[in-house]
C-alpha cells in the first residue's frame, strides 16, 4: 500500500513537472512571437509616420490636397512600442493607404502649371510705318493710377496742357461715370457729349475678358480696371494697367509717366518745337525771363522732333527729380508738399538751392544713375545729350518713345512692386533703342507714403539668417565666450563652435518671388532677342545688378553661365 501511494505521488509530481515545462516552453514561444509582432509594428509605424509627414507637407504647400479637416484621411490611432515591451495601440493602416492613394490620384489629375508667357511685341499697337515728315509726330501722355492717387491727375492735366492727348488707366471699385465726373472737376478735358471719336475700343462697353471699361474722348481717354475682381492690393496689376492705357493711344509716340511724377510745364511744347529756344537758358542760369518764349529759333523743327523722325528707335529721356516730404510726421501733408512741387525751371532751381529738391533717387543709384544730371544742369532748353552707356541694368527713366508694334509691351506677369518697369527698359535696350536726355524739361516726384505693394515687397528676412550656432555646441564653450574667455583646447571634452548657414526659403517672400521671375525673364530675353541688335551697352564700371537679388545662388550661377555662353 505504501509503495502504491509513493508511486502515485511520483507520477503526479512527474505530471506537474511535465506541465510546468510545457507551460514554460509555450511561454517562451509566445514571447518570441510577441517580440516579432512588436518589431514588425515598430517598422510599420516608422514607415507610416514618414508617409504621413510627406502627405502633410504636400497638403500645406498644395491647395488642392485633401482638406485638413477631413479626419478620415489622417491617422486616427498610433502604435507605441518601447524596448521593454510597452503598450501597443493598433494603427489603422487601411485609412493611411487610402489617404496616400487619394493624394497620388489628385496629383496625377492636376494639370502642370502653365509656362510663363513673355511678350516680344505690342500686338495691340499699329504697324511700324516710316513717317513722311517731322510734322507727322504726335505724342500722348500715358499713365496709370490707383483710385487713392487719382487726385494727382489735376496736376498732370494742368501742366501737360489741356489740349494735348492723355490716356489714363484707373484701378478702382468706383463706376466709370464716377471717375469721369471726378476728372471733369479737375479740369481735365473730358467731353461726355462727344462720343463720335471712338476708335477701336468699345465706346463705354464693359469688356468681360479684360474686366475694363473704356470710352474715347477728344484729349483725355479713360479706361477702368475693376479692382473688385483682383483681390489683394499687394499685387497691384501695374503692368496690366499700363498696357490698358497704351491700347487707347492713337499718336505716333508716347510719353510714359507714373502718376506720382509730375511733368514740368511746357514739356510738350518744348519737345514738339512749339516752344523754341535760344540755346542759352539752363537750370543753372535760370532767371525771371526763362518762362517766356524766346524770340529766335535754331531751326524749323526742334532738335528732339528731328531726332525722333530720323531714328524710329530714338527714345528721349526726361530727367527725374524728387521733392522731400515737407512735414516731419510720416503722413501725406498734401498742402505743404504741393506748394513746393516746382512747375518750371525757376521753381526747380529755388528748390534745389533750398535742398527741398534733389535728383531721383539717392537710395537707388541704378534706377536713374545713367542720366547725366551734371550735364543736364547746363543743357540748353530742348537740346539733346546722347547717353553713351548704361551704369546699370536697372536703369528705368521716363521715356518719350515711338508707339508701334516694335515697342515691347509691359510684361503683365509682373504685378505689385519690383522689376515691373525695369524689365520693360531691359527689353527696350536689348531691342536696339538709343537714349538722349532732353534739356530744360523734367518730371518731379511727389513724396507720397509707401504703397501696400511696396510694404509687401520690403518684408525683411529673419534676423541672424546668415549664420547660426550648431546644435551640438558644448555649453561650457558658450559660457566661456560669454565671459570673454578663450575656449578650452581639450577637444575630448569640448567641441569647437561651428557655424552653418540657416536655410531660408526666399520664395516665401514677395521679393524672392519677383527676383526668381526676373531671372526667368532675363533668360527668355537673351534667348529671344539677338545681342547684335543692342546699340546701347553697359559702361565698363557698371554696377553688379545681380549681387543683391533674393535668389538661390545655384540658380544665379547657372543663369550667369548660360547668359555668358549665349552672348
Amino acid at each position: 500500500m505504501i509503495n502504491n501511494k509513493r508511486q502515485q505521488q511520483q507520477q503526479q509530481q512527474q505530471i506537474r513537472k511535465t506541465c510546468r515545462f510545457f507551460l514554460i516552453f509555450c511561454g517562451i514561444i509566445l514571447l518570441c512571437i510577441w517580440s516579432l509582432v512588436g518589431t514588425w509594428m515598430v517598422i510599420e509605424i516608422h514607415n507610416s509616420s514618414t508617409s504621413s509627414n510627406h502627405l502633410n507637407y504636400n497638403h500645406y504647400h498644395n491647395p488642392s490636397s485633401p482638406s485638413s479637416s477631413s479626419s478620415s484621411y489622417y491617422l486616427s490611432s498610433f502604435v507605441d512600442h518601447n524596448k521593454a515591451g510597452g503598450s501597443v495601440i493598433i494603427h489603422k493602416q487601411q485609412q493611411q493607404q487610402q489617404q496616400q492613394q487619394h493624394h497620388e490620384q489628385k496629383q496625377q489629375q492636376q494639370p502642370p502649371p502653365p509656362p510663363l508667357e513673355f511678350q516680344s511685341i505690342s500686338n495691340n499697337a499699329p504697324s511700324c510705318q516710316k513717317l513722311s515728315s517731322p510734322a507727322d509726330i504726335t505724342v500722348t501722355l500715358v499713365t496709370q493710377v490707383s483710385y487713392d492717387r487719382l487726385w494727382m491727375m489735376e496736376y498732370h492735366c494742368n501742366r501737360y496742357g489741356p489740349n494735348h492727348p492723355i490716356s489714363i488707366a484707373v484701378y478702382t471699385n468706383n463706376t466709370y461715370d464716377e471717375i469721369l465726373q471726378e476728372l471733369q472737376q479737375m479740369d481735365c478735358n473730358i467731353d461726355n457729349d462727344n462720343d463720335n471719336d471712338d476708335v477701336g475700343g468699345g465706346g463705354g462697353v464693359d469688356d468681360e475678358n479684360n474686366h475694363h471699361h473704356r470710352r474715347h474722348h477728344p484729349f483725355v481717354d479713360v479706361a477702368i480696371l475693376d479692382a473688385s475682381r483682383y483681390g489683394s492690393w499687394n499685387d497691384y496689376p501695374v503692368n496690366e494697367l499700363r498696357n490698358l492705357a497704351l491700347r487707347a493711344v492713337r499718336t505716333t509716340h508716347i510719353l510714359y509717366l507714373d502718376v506720382d511724377f509730375w511733368p514740368s510745364e511746357h514739356l510738350y511744347d518744348t519737345i514738339m518745337g512749339n516752344r523754341t529756344r535760344t540755346g542759352t537758358t539752363t537750370v543753372g542760369e535760370t532767371n525771371s525771363k526763362s518762362n517766356s518764349n524766346p524770340a529766335s529759333t535754331s531751326s524749323l523743327w526742334s532738335e528732339a522732333r528731328m531726332a525722333l523722325f530720323n531714328d524710329p528707335k530714338q527714345a528721349l529721356v526726361i530727367p527725374a527729380l524728387q521733392l522731400w516730404r515737407q512735414c516731419k510726421e510720416y503722413k501725406d501733408c498734401r498742402t505743404e508738399n504741393i506748394e513746393y512741387m516746382a512747375r518750371n525751371l525757376k521753381g526747380l532751381s529755388d528748390g534745389i538751392k533750398s535742398k527741398r529738391i534733389t535728383i531721383f533717387d539717392p537710395t537707388n543709384r541704378g534706377g536713374h544713375g545713367s542720366t547725366d544730371y551734371k550735364k543736364w544742369f547746363h543743357q540748353a532748353i530742348g537740346s539733346l545729350y546722347d547717353i553713351p552707356c548704361l551704369q546699370s541694368n536697372r536703369y528705368e527713366p521716363f521715356l518719350l518713345i515711338r508707339y508701334c508694334q516694335d515697342l515691347p509691351p509691359f510684361q503683365s506677369v509682373f504685378a505689385g512692386y519690383g522689376k515691373n518697369k525695369v524689365t520693360w527698359m531691359m527689353q527696350i535696350v536689348r531691342s536696339g533703342y538709343i537714349f538722349s536726355q532732353v534739356g530744360g524739361v523734367y518730371v518731379l516726384h511727389y513724396p507720397h507714403l509707401d504703397s501696400a505693394s511696396r510694404q509687401h515687397w520690403q518684408a525683411k528676412l529673419p534676423k541672424h539668417v546668415n549664420e547660426v550656432e550648431d546644435e551640438d555646441e558644448d555649453e561650457d564653450v558658450a559660457q566661456d565666450e560669454e565671459h570673454n574667455k578663450s575656449p578650452r583646447e581639450d577637444h575630448n571634452h569640448h567641441k569647437k563652435r561651428k557655424k552653418r548657414k540657416k536655410m531660408v526659403n526666399l520664395e516665401e517672400y514677395k521679393r524672392g518671388q519677383v527676383d526668381k521671375l526676373y531671372f526667368a525673364f532675363k533668360t527668355w530675353l537673351k534667348e529671344t532677342i539677338p545681342s547684335e541688335l543692342t546699340r546701347l551697352s553697359l559702361c565698363e564700371d557698371a554696377q553688379d545688378d545681380d549681387s543683391k537679388l533674393w535668389i538661390d545662388p545655384e540658380l544665379k550661377r547657372k543663369t550667369t553661365t548660360t547668359t555668358t555662353t549665349t552672348d
